[in-house]
């Protein structure tokens, strides 16, 4: 989702523009379906429009957002077939993420619990890109519900290794990102101060690029051209310009 990646105005432009396709979409497979609307796609694009208000609610910080995206997943559970089973799995995600932004952490445990559980029991899925995204998933609500870092730590490995695999950068990136937040010591050798990450965040908000500065700094620090800084006399918007101009300079080849 776009939205993710963006801030302020650009954020609401894109939130709005996919709550409104996919209203659309609702309405053209509605009409299409009849009354056989289980066997449709409406489900699924229910599901997206829950992810969108999810996303508007953590992005815009916009309490009505968490309403709507709880009660539009549980409109697309309603619709769910034996067959849609992957899109079963991905909804099983979603309405966990509602729960632990509601504070329901166990009910969110739960469903994360049954979706990682099914998965690893299935020949050939312990590399889902599913299972990947419930173990990111269980790991942030275990934070959120104020877990240590040891017990944060080991899914987002777990996850960060699936994205890995199927070279999904952007998703490894924000594993990793989330790990250093978690304890700064999992991902570098420097010490990365809370005062050190706010800054980074709000320079940039692709984790790769902030992981990049981070890479760029320990370069730096192995070279001797700099000390080892502490958090704020470390020119963090210098480390995110040249590790924006390196990815650019990387795309272009």
């Amino acid at each position: 989702m776009l939205a993710e990646d963006a801030r302020g105005r650009d954020a609401e432009y894109h939130l709005t523009a996919s709550a409104n396709s996919l209203r659309e979409a609702i309405a053209l497979f509605s009409a299409i379906d009849g009354p056989h609307v289980r066997r449709s796609e409406v489900g699924i694009c229910l599901g997206l429009s829950a992810r969108t208000q999810l996303t508007w609610y953590r992005l815009l910080n916009e309490k009505p957002a968490l309403v709507h995206a709880d009660e539009l997943a549980r409109q697309a559970a309603e619709l769910q077939t034996p067959a849609q089973r992957k899109d079963g799995l991905h909804l099983m995600i979603l309405r966990a993420e509602i729960a632990a932004a509601n504070r329901r952490y166990a009910d969110g445990r739960k469903l994360l619990g049954d979706v990682i559980e099914s998965l690893i029991s299935e020949r050939g899925a312990r590399y889902s890109e599913i299972l990947a995204h419930a173990y990111l998933a269980r790991a942030r609500l275990t934070r959120a519900s104020r877990g240590t870092s040891n017990d944060v730590l080991p899914d987002l490995r777990k996850a960060r290794e699936i994205f890995l695999a199927q070279k999904l950068g952007h998703a490894a990136a924000s594993c990793e990102w989330t790990m250093l937040t978690s304890d700064s010591k999992s991902v570098t050798k420097l010490k990365i101060t809370r005062n050190d990450v706010l800054q980074i965040e709000a320079l940039n908000v692709d984790p790769r690029i902030r992981l990049a500065a981070i890479t760029e700094l320990e370069r730096q620090v192995d070279a001797g051209t700099v000390n080892h800084p502490t958090g704020r006399r470390t020119s963090w918007a210098t480390l995110i310009d040249q590790a924006q101009r390196s990815e650019q300079r990387d795309t272009m080849r």
